[in-house]
């Protein structure tokens, strides 16, 4: 078993070292689905604890030799959005288990963060914030400058609080995210394809980006649009060729 703890959080490694045994039984769960995200207070800190999908043959033999695991992706790349000055959940840990010489689970540690989802208050609400889509898309435009691409950019997986009149944003879920020194106009504008698929809401924080690059706003909102479709056949063949494989 591989067991990586930054330094900051040593007093914690009796606890991280168990992980694989007690997250079955104990903590609270925050999230169940495709990964089992569940909360912890030790030592006096709050954790929380994402435990990864269980790969299938290919992706062991992946994890275990040519790539690197997304519990360690999600460490590393915490690290390094740390020392960007993008603020996301600090890293604590990371956890790989194998068996018969191939990957078999991952768990990534990090601190908790009690800030908000951004999906509940944008989407679910006819009469959203307007001025919390500007801060958002202004947000949106400072992680660009900075290399950062998020790898899941929806609304679920940035958090937000506000204080003193002023928005504060951090990220989640980053294991599939890329850092590109100057992304280009096609790529920044690809990666705010999924942020969300209530299209209204979609034109307004891509204008506001727009806006605040000094882009064509009415382009910006037609390019993103049509790789929003793009993706969501591609997902519709892929769906449609499981279904039938599973046949």
């Amino acid at each position: 078993m591989k067991v990586i703890i930054n330094a900051q959080y040593k007093h914690l490694t009796d606890f991280i070292k168990n992980l694989p045994e007690a997250f079955g039984k104990e903590g609270e769960t925050l999230y169940q689905g495709r990964n089992l995200i569940k909360a912890f207070t030790v030592q006096g800190t709050e954790i929380v604890v994402k435990h990864y999908k269980r790969p299938n043959f290919v992706q062991k033999i992946a994890y275990r030799w040519l790539r690197p695991s997304k519990a360690q992706r999600a460490y590393i790349f915490a690290l390094r959005l740390a020392s960007m000055n993008i603020d996301t959940p600090e890293a604590i840990a990371y956890i790989e288990k194998q068996r018969f010489g191939l990957f078999q689970d991952c768990w990534f540690v990090s601190a908790r963060c009690h800030d908000e989802p951004l999906f509940p208050v944008l989407v679910e609400r006819p009469d959203y914030d307007q001025e919390l889509v500007k801060c958002f898309a202004q947000y949106l435009v400072k992680l660009h400058l900075k290399g950062f691409l998020h790898g899941d950019l929806n609304l679920a997986n940035i958090l937000f609080r506000k204080e003193n009149q002023t928005f504060h944003f951090s990220v989640i879920d980053i294991n599939r995210s890329k850092f590109i020194k100057h992304p280009s106009p096609k790529e920044c504008l690809r990666n705010l394809m999924r942020v969300t698929h209530r299209i209204d809401l979609l034109r307004n924080i891509v204008t506001a980006y727009a806006e605040e690059r000094q882009w064509n706003a009415k382009e910006c909102c037609c390019k993103v649009e049509h790789f929003l479709h793009e993706f969501e056949r591609r997902r519709a063949r892929k769906y449609k060729w499981k279904k039938m494989c599973n046949k």
